[in-house]
C-alpha cells in the first residue's frame, strides 16, 4: 500500500486509535502521517503550518459552544468515512472527533531530514 520505494515515504511510528462515538484528538501539530479509518465516521479539523495551534483540551469540548478558540478563516475541515485514507502534510495543526464508533491506523512518516522539513 505505502511501498517505500514507490512513495518515498519512510514510516516512522504506527498507532492504532479505537474509540466511540464522540471521542478524538485534540487540536496538535506534528509530522506528516497517513490515516487509514478501518472503521466509522470521523471529522478532522486542520489549519495550515503558518496558523497551527495546540491545545490539551478535546475538540469536542471546544466546538460545542461559540466562539469556538479557532478563527474560522484558520480551519479546513473535512469528514473520514470508513476505508478512506487521509494524508495530514508536516507541520499542520489537527484535530479528529468521531461521528462514529472508530478504529484506524496511523502511521506517521519522515519526509525530510528534520521535523517539518518536507524533501518531497
Amino acid at each position: 500500500m505505502l511501498d517505500p520505494e514507490v512513495t518515498a515515504l519512510e514510516p516512522s511510528k504506527l498507532s492504532l486509535m479505537l474509540g466511540p462515538r464522540g471521542s478524538g484528538a485534540p487540536m496538535r501539530y506534528a509530522r506528516a502521517g497517513v490515516d487509514v479509518l478501518v472503521r466509522g465516521e470521523r471529522t478532522w479539523l486542520m489549519q495550515a503550518p503558518s496558523e497551527a495551534t495546540f491545545s490539551p483540551v478535546h475538540p469536542a469540548d471546544l466546538t460545542e459552544t461559540a466562539p469556538w478558540p479557532w478563527s474560522k478563516e484558520t480551519l479546513y475541515a473535512c469528514d473520514q468515512e470508513e476505508g478512506d485514507l487521509m494524508f495530514v502534510p508536516d507541520g499542520w495543526s489537527r484535530a479528529t472527533i468521531n461521528n462514529k464508533e472508530s478504529l484506524s491506523l496511523y502511521l506517521q512518516v519522515v519526509t525530510g531530514v528534520d521535523d517539518f522539513s518536507a524533501s518531497v
